[in-house]
């Protein structure tokens, strides 16, 4: 049996959100299926200078199930660090065209630093454009909820291949 390499994905606040119950958006089952499958299947990106964890502690107060799941992760070896990478320039210019959400660039340089280069994310900024942008100048592939558990689903099931 071959061992891949673990498998680590950014995920954005609103995901986090969604899936824990915490949002205006009704979550879908892939939402709460996605949340779960970071407890066995995936980890975490979280970055070394503490803007993606800022960003999850202002939007979800200390008691919310979001920061009890990320508590969760925590305990049991679930998060890896990363330094966030800079932004090439041919990026950063394709976001500010697209009005791209500035505080959204430390989740793309986050993914940008993974070896999965996933980002989880389903925000209105995420537009097709920047999509196209993010896959084509940083290598990074945004995906929903759905397609990132297919991602993690695929990844075990070429774990498990003899």
């Amino acid at each position: 049996m071959t061992v891949l390499p673990e498998l680590h994905l950014t995920v954005d606040t609103q995901i986090v959100m969604i899936g824990a119950g915490m949002s205006n958006i009704d979550a879908l089952p892939s939402h709460t299926e996605l949340l779960g499958h970071f407890h066995v299947a995936a980890f975490l990106a979280i970055d070394n200078d503490g803007q993606v964890r800022a960003e999850y502690e202002r939007k979800m107060s200390e008691q919310s199930t979001g920061r009890q799941w990320l508590t969760m992760l925590a305990k049991n070896d679930r998060i890896r660090m990363y330094d966030l990478v800079k932004l090439p320039t041919k990026v950063r210019v394709e976001l500010e065209k697209a009005h791209f959400d500035p505080d959204d660039r430390r989740f793309v340089r986050l993914a940008m630093a993974t070896d999965s280069k996933c980002l989880v994310a389903e925000e209105s900024d995420y537009s097709a454009t920047v999509r196209k942008a993010l896959k084509k100048h940083a290598a990074v592939h945004v995906h929903t909820a759905e397609s990132a558990c297919g991602l993690i689903d695929d990844h075990q099931a070429e774990n498990q291949q003899p």
